[in-house]
């Protein structure tokens, strides 16, 4: 009767399933987010607890005072401003790409609408740009494999006059 009862018991506990595994906390990991093949559309946007970047493309929205964008093995940083969006570590790009509302190149690079890039599109970043592997804990890395990123723009041949 009684090694009856005990392994009763141990085939309950045996078929009890595992506990579920806990969420990570998000303070210490990089967060990825791997947008859907396609364009991608960036806006500066306010909200009730203030300004914030999203980013669309498809049915996946990100939003966040701070992201990190790139192809998963290189970031550029982009923040939201009241002036707009603040592209760090971006040196330009080529290929189909849109913007609205008032912008400023040159140092720092601000958007302050919209900015949508298609496929096919190249993004060129400063040679510090932060790889995905020195992203510090806590931060949002937005992954888009539509996008090529590379560290050196071409250069810009100049004509004498």
């Amino acid at each position: 009767m009684r090694l009856a009862l005990a392994l009763a018991l141990l085939l309950a506990a045996a078929a009890r399933p595992a506990p579920a595994p806990r969420p990570p906390d998000d303070s210490k990991v990089v967060k990825r987010v791997t947008l859907p093949a396609g364009a991608v559309k960036w806006e500066n946007v306010k909200t009730p607890r203030g300004v914030v970047v999203r980013v669309t493309a498809g049915k996946v929205v990100v939003e966040g005072k701070r992201l990190f964008y790139g192809d998963g093995k290189v970031a550029t940083e982009i923040v939201a401003t009241e002036k707009g969006m603040l592209f760090v570590h971006y040196r330009g790009g080529t290929g189909p790409s849109a913007s609205t509302g008032p912008d400023s190149y040159g140092v720092e690079t601000v958007l302050g609408g919209t900015y949508t890039h298609g496929p096919g599109a190249t993004w060129y970043v400063e040679p510090d740009a932060p790889t995905a592997d020195k992203l510090k804990p806590g931060s949002v890395y937005v992954i888009t494999p539509s996008i090529k990123f590379a560290r050196n723009p071409p250069r810009i041949l100049r004509l004498r006059r």
